[in-house]
């Protein structure tokens, strides 16, 4: 699968050069059997080298889904480790315990349980065991989220429209009516479609049309360069959604861009609040607003939070 070959490929990338990130020598390796897996340990490191890796403000603590090169050196290049009679073996972090040292570090996580890809072996040389580190490659947290969500429910449909198996697929649904189509378009905010260009104008309404459609899963890809207006067209979309009473997931790499998007559709309700209590009364003042304002973003934390966490 191309994940698995984008994931080989990163971890290749990582072991290219690892000359500067945190690491440290392994005191003690406890075998672990309780869930009755094979390659699982219990590991102990004395203290981590290089906390701040090589671009990081913030000291390494070891996390679920961190991977690690385990072995007798602490190689600087991938080609370390083809050295005659070095041993190596990677090891993923599947629990973490938090241990204080002797000056009250509560944040120096220095046992945690790992998986490995083989069994660890404790050589020993001139009666002494020889020394084992382990060297931080990367998280695969990502990864694996990515990995389960595609084989969650094994929902094919969807998985087909992306890989466009078939390269006749329809654009629009053929039993969909026309006039269905410009009725669910009618209940989009006509003053937001004025904001946007013949083009965005298009995204929105043929994104809700095929929201309405139950015979077919659609997959809709918006591009362009920078600065063409594509966050804009999301959050407009977005919140056309959200104003008839669709739970729309929105995902993105990094919180900043999620924050965005969220902070976007705050100020389209905004705008729209102020503009329909403006028209029903002149005289509103700004903390009506504000607190209009305040009680959307209260219920839609509210019904976030139940769908989270239902009630038993």
């Amino acid at each position: 699968m191309p994940l698995l070959e984008e994931t080989r490929m990163e971890i290749c990338s990582q072991m290219e050069f690892m000359s500067g990130v945190p690491h440290a020598e392994v005191t003690s390796v406890e075998e672990s059997t309780l869930y009755g897996e094979s390659f699982l340990y219990h590991i102990k490191v004395d203290s981590w080298r290089n906390r701040y890796g090589v671009y990081g403000k913030e000291p390494y603590i070891p996390k679920p889904s961190d991977l690690f090169i385990l072995g007798d050196t602490v190689p600087e290049v991938s080609s370390d480790l083809q050295r005659f009679g070095s041993s190596w073996s990677l090891a993923s972090v599947v629990e973490d315990v938090k241990e204080s040292d002797s000056v009250g570090d509560v944040d120096r996580v220095i046992y945690f349980k790992v998986k490995t890809s083989k069994p660890i072996r404790i050589e020993m040389k001139e009666g002494t065991r020889k020394p084992l580190f382990i060297v931080f490659l990367g998280n695969l947290a990502t990864n694996t989220r990515t990995w389960k969500a595609l084989h969650m429910f094994r929902n094919l449909n969807i998985i087909n429209e992306v890989l466009c198996a078939n390269y006749m697929v329809k654009e629009n649904c053929s039993l969909c009516s026309a006039e269905v189509d410009r009725i669910w378009a009618g209940k989009v905010d006509s003053q937001l479609l004025l904001d946007l260009n013949e083009s965005q104008r298009a995204v929105v309404l043929r994104t809700i049309s095929a929201v309405q459609c139950n015979h077919r899963s659609s997959v809709k890809l918006v591009w362009g360069p920078p600065g063409t207006g594509k966050t804009k067209t999301i959050s407009i979309l977005l919140y056309s959604l959200l104003s008839m009473k669709y739970r729309t997931l929105a995902c993105a790499p990094k919180n900043v861009a999620v924050a965005e998007l969220a902070l976007r559709i705050l100020n389209l309700h905004k705008d729209a609040c102020k503009s329909d209590l403006v028209k029903n009364n002149p005289h509103v003042t700004s903390q009506v607003c504000k607190r209009s304002i305040q009680s959307f973003s209260g219920t839609t934390q509210k019904k976030h939070q139940n769908i989270m966490h239902p009630s038993p």
